[in-house]
């Protein structure tokens, strides 16, 4: 609950509901940051994940994939840049954002 009011007020300043169920509050902090950042690298995203698992595990990946399943529906896709990280593309931001504001 407190992952989708801090992700609200990121995005459109205001109290709605987020149209994702399920997510875990690591998946929403990483979706979170994903949503308000052009890309992050897997090392931005481990510390945002705040993980206990060994630096070097493959734990960033796992959320990613999870969250690309429950994002698919919503037509946002996580994207990855050889070697650099992960973002979500402008346009699928700037839509996820005009729908938060529009709920």
């Amino acid at each position: 609950q407190e992952d989708k009011q801090a992700l609200l007020h990121m995005l459109a300043g205001a109290d709605k509901a987020l149209p994702v169920s399920g997510l875990t509050p690591t998946e929403g902090r990483i979706l979170t940051a994903l949503l308000s950042h052009e890309s992050l690298s897997r090392d931005a995203l481990y510390a945002i994940s705040g993980s206990s698992a060994v630096e070097g595990s493959r734990i960033v990946e796992v959320f990613i994939c999870r969250l690309r399943k429950k994002l698919e529906p919503l037509g946002l896709e996580i994207q990855n840049i050889w070697g650099e990280g992960y973002f979500i593309p402008r346009e699928q931001r700037d839509a996820a954002k005009e729908k938060l504001a529009a709920a």
